[in-house]
């Protein structure tokens, strides 16, 4: 996961890559979490005041292919230095749906199924 500034008024886009690595084929997902700012502290938009944000993504992404997933300007913060995911939902084609958060989305970003 990634996030770079876009433009003048440091709009915050934010970047996922990751592998599906589930034989069933994704159909949404969507990501939580917040940024900081280059000493760990938690930062809030600018122009909404909030802190934390849910992004969505639309598939259908299949089993072994690398999902991408950009939202621009999803918040303005010109101290955003990185994002913290603190939830992932994924919902499959057949409308199941796994939570990662925590511990779960921890391991998922240390085994590189999530990418950081």
């Amino acid at each position: 996961m990634s996030i770079c500034f876009v433009d003048s008024a440091c709009g915050v886009s934010l970047y996922l890559y990751f592998i599906n690595i589930h034989p069933k084929t994704i159909k949404y997902i969507w990501l939580t979490g917040y940024i900081i700012n280059a000493v760990g502290d938690r930062e809030s938009c600018t122009v909404t005041g909030k802190s934390t944000i849910t992004v969505r993504g639309v598939g259908p992404k299949k089993y072994g292919e690398l999902c991408e997933f950009g939202w621009g300007e999803v918040w303005y913060n010109c101290s955003a230095e990185k994002f913290i995911p603190t939830q992932l939902r994924i919902q499959y084609m057949d409308s199941s749906i796994i939570h990662m958060s925590g511990n779960k989305l921890n391991d998922a970003k240390r085994d590189r199924t999530i990418n950081e």
